[in-house]
């Protein structure tokens, strides 16, 4: 189907995520744990989809890797983080993103907002 890469600094989701977007027929180029490492795997791969938390493990920001390898490609992004409330809210909606799913989410839920892409 699309080509993905996981911007998430947490293993356990990573690997979660991974096996989402496999099953559905996704190829997954890459995880990044930083906005410098996702950066860095997107320039390497013409991308269908980001699947990006908000808040990562060096304190960078995953809104801030979108912004950036948007400025090279068009690409769709699905946000999922335990941070989604207050002033992010209005930050995410300036990427237009195909969702924003709070952690834990519903598996259900990133398999819809990736179906739209293939409707897209």
């Amino acid at each position: 189907m699309g080509r993905a890469l996981i911007i998430e600094d947490e293993l356990l989701i990573a690997l979660h995520v991974q096996t989402l977007l496999e099953d559905e027929g996704h190829c997954v180029v890459g995880t990044a744990r930083t906005a410098d490492d996702a950066v860095d795997l997107a320039k390497a791969h013409d991308l269908d989809v980001i699947i990006a938390d908000i808040r990562l493990a060096d304190g960078s920001q995953g809104h801030d890797a979108v912004a950036r390898i948007r400025a090279g490609q068009e690409v769709a992004v699905i946000f999922v983080s335990g941070n989604v409330m207050g002033e992010d809210d209005e930050d995410l909606e300036r990427f237009a993103p195909l969702a924003v799913l709070t952690k834990p989410f519903n598996p259900n839920s990133l398999i819809d907002a990736l179906k739209s892409i293939s409707r897209g």
